[in-house]
């Protein structure tokens, strides 16, 4: 049996300069509209959450980086549970 996905590329930008849930506000509206639109695939860039360059991918996020990284990193796992 096929089964049709339709996927979506989408590309907006982060929120930057705010405590971080902007961005995963702004991903999440964003996957709630495309959804509404029949998606059932959405992809964003790959350095979108947390924005680059935040952190070296060599090491642990630190500082700024962590205090977004971990802001974000609890709304969106949620949403895409």
């Amino acid at each position: 049996m096929s089964r049709i996905v339709r996927a979506a590329a989408i590309q907006i930008s982060p929120v930057l300069g705010d405590d971080g849930l902007g961005t995963a506000r702004k991903v999440c509206q964003a996957i709630r509209d495309a959804a509404e639109k029949g998606v059932t695939l959405a992809v964003f860039p790959e350095t979108f959450v947390p924005y680059y360059p935040i952190f070296p991918l060599s090491s642990q996020p630190s500082g700024l980086g962590a205090s977004i990284w971990n802001s974000m990193s609890a709304p969106l796992s949620s949403q895409a549970r």
